[in-house]
């Protein structure tokens, strides 16, 4: 008998990476990374698709990329979504049960949740629950079961431009693969880069991607807040590349490698040589670290007021994680603490086993498609509402007894 294998792909279409992430369920119903594929990608500007053949193209060579490695043929994806056209809000419903909550009593709240006021052309993209509460009682995760009146739900509702989402969804079917699930990119990093008892107690995460930074704000374990400002990691690579009149990839390089996020740390008489676009130039280090922390301020700036204008601004004080490429800068935390008062913590893809991870930590970059897999092996098919919905099962045996256990019972009915 062959027992197929269970494999889950992650796709992250970033501004300036395309990244497949394949990991495979174990028995014990871990994730183990069996193959990861990149590709550039010059068709994605702050979140949106601009050139459907390149962001098809970056798409198809990163899957046959992730498919050697993985030696399997990948066919279905998770797909992240963000950019500057997502807006979110928070939508309270109620629903008269009278007797046992129930899963359709669920899908029906959902689906009250669901109706909002939106403006022509936006569709809703995910309803994530926040909380229930039944006659009144609040801060009920999972009411299926229990009894009562009336069910009442806090969700938070996110929605995109309908011709937005659809050129995603357009240049993903052109690559040749389904979509499992549209998920917002920061509540994919979220899965990768967040503990439990961080989400529990209160925590904002801020993913700094090429073209969009991405915010989400966690409260007693849900997620109750999420913005997308339209600006990034290319911002900063763009910033040195005018102002010391290099090449955008010399100036990426540059960044990474030479860079500093507070400037007082670089001695200012200490001076470097670099590739100029016509000939080499001398410059002061500091210089590179002034454009890069001019940039990083602003993008801080924005993500602060965004968080007070939402009213989580005390969180801002304990409890901030930053993850995305830009989340390798030298002196990051450094320069928040100093400048912004606000003190942060590298948040890097956690309990992530297998090829190619098998000798380090992940990189920060990859947070959004760690996340996907991982957000396809908590949920499945199944919306995440539905599983927080779910009445408490029993731990679940390893996928393969559960095959083997379906044929002896299809065998010994064939016999009866």
């Amino acid at each position: 008998m062959t027992i197929k294998r269970e494999v889950i792909a992650g796709l992250d279409l970033g501004s300036t990476k395309t990244c497949v992430f394949v990991a495979e369920v174990t028995y014990s119903g871990k994730m183990e990374v069996i193959a990861i594929g990149t590709a550039p990608s010059s068709g994605v500007n702050r979140g949106l698709v601009v050139d459907l053949d390149s962001v098809t193209q970056a798409i198809r060579t990163a899957v046959k990329r992730a498919e050697d490695l993985a030696e399997f043929k990948i066919t279905e994806v998770y797909v992240g979504i963000a950019g500057e056209h997502i807006l979110s809000l928070n939508n309270k419903v109620s629903l008269e049960v009278q007797g046992e909550v129930t899963k359709e009593h669920i899908a029906q709240i959902l689906d009250k949740a669901k109706s909002v006021s939106l403006a022509h052309g936006r569709e809703v993209i995910n309803v994530l629950p926040i909380s229930f509460s039944l006659d009144g009682c609040p801060g009920i995760k999972a009411p299926v079961g229990m009894f009562g009146h009336t069910l009442e739900l806090e969700a938070h509702v996110i929605t995109g431009a309908g011709a937005a989402i659809a050129n995603i969804v357009k240049c993903v079917n052109n690559a040749g693969l389904c979509i499992k699930e549209l998920v917002l990119q920061p509540i994919a990093s979220a899965e990768a880069v967040l503990t439990q008892a961080e989400k529990d107690r209160g925590v904002i995460l801020i993913d700094i991607g090429g073209g969009t930074t991405d915010i989400a704000v966690f409260e007693q374990g849900s997620i109750c807040h999420s913005a997308i400002l339209p600006v990034g990691g290319n911002h900063v690579s763009s910033d040195l590349s005018i102002v010391l009149g290099i090449s955008a990839a010399a100036a990426e390089e540059l960044k990474l490698q030479q860079g500093s996020a507070l400037s007082c740390l670089i001695d200012p008489r200490e001076k470097m040589e670099i590739e100029g676009i016509d000939e080499w130039q001398e410059i002061r280090r500091c210089l590179l670290s002034e454009i890069i922390e001019a940039r990083m301020q602003e993008i801080f700036h924005l993500a602060v007021v965004e968080i007070h204008n939402a009213g989580y601004q005390d969180y801002l004080l304990y409890n901030v994680v930053v993850t995305g490429g830009c989340a390798l800068l030298r002196d990051l935390p450094a320069m928040t603490e100093r400048l912004l008062g606000v003190s942060l913590r590298l948040g890097f893809p956690e309990d992530v086993s297998g090829f190619p991870f098998s000798k380090g930590n992940i990189s920060p970059v990859y947070s959004t498609a760690v996340g996907l897999a991982r957000y396809g092996l908590l949920y499945g098919s199944k919306e995440p509402e539905a599983a927080a919905a779910e009445e408490i099962k029993e731990e679940e045996k390893p996928k393969v007894w559960a095959i083997i256990r379906d044929w002896l019972k299809g065998f010994f009915q064939d016999r009866d």
